[in-house]
C-alpha cells in the first residue's frame, strides 16, 4: 500500500508540474515587464478613415478583442503633446462625413499638439464626399497634402 501510495503521489505531483506550473512559467516569460520601451522621435499616425466607438469596451472581453475608443485616441493625442520622444503626427483625413462633435475635438487636440511644438501633417484623397467636418478635423495641421 505504502508503495502504491507513493507512486500515486508522484504521479500527481508530474501532473502538476507539467501541466499547471510549466505552462504558467511559459506563459509568465512572453509577458511584457515593466513599462515599454521609448522610441526616440516619434511620429504618431492617426487614422481617421476608421470608425471608433465612442466609449472604451465596458467588459472584459470587448476590452481584450475590441478596438480602440474615440476617447483613448483623444487621451493618447493629449498625452502625446507632453512626451518628449514624440516628435508630430501624421493624420489619415477621412473621405466620408466625420461628424461636427468629433472634429472639433481633434482639432483642439491637433491644436494642443502645435502649442506644445509638434508637427502634424495630413493626408486626404478628397473632401467631395465628406463635408466641411473633415476638413475642420484637419486644418489645425502644419500642412495638408492631397
Amino acid at each position: 500500500m505504502r508503495t502504491f501510495l507513493l507512486t500515486f503521489l508522484g504521479g500527481l505531483a508530474a501532473l502538476v508540474v507539467f501541466f499547471v506550473l510549466i505552462p504558467l512559467m511559459l506563459l509568465m516569460s512572453f509577458l511584457p515587464s515593466g513599462e515599454p520601451q521609448r522610441v526616440p522621435n516619434a511620429v504618431i499616425e492617426v487614422d481617421l478613415r476608421r470608425s471608433w466607438p465612442d466609449q472604451p469596451a465596458a467588459d472584459a472581453l470587448s476590452a481584450a478583442f475590441g478596438d480602440v475608443s474615440f476617447v483613448e485616441v483623444l487621451l493618447r493625442l493629449n498625452s502625446a503633446a507632453s512626451d518628449p520622444n514624440v516628435k508630430g503626427v501624421f493624420v489619415r483625413a477621412p473621405e466620408v462625413d466625420l461628424g461636427s462633435s468629433r472634429a472639433e475635438e481633434l482639432r483642439s487636440a491637433f491644436l494642443r499638439l502645435r502649442a506644445a511644438d509638434k508637427f502634424i501633417i495630413a493626408h486626404t484623397q478628397g473632401f467631395l464626399a465628406s463635408g466641411p467636418s473633415s476638413y475642420r478635423a484637419i486644418s489645425a495641421a502644419n500642412e495638408i497634402w492631397m
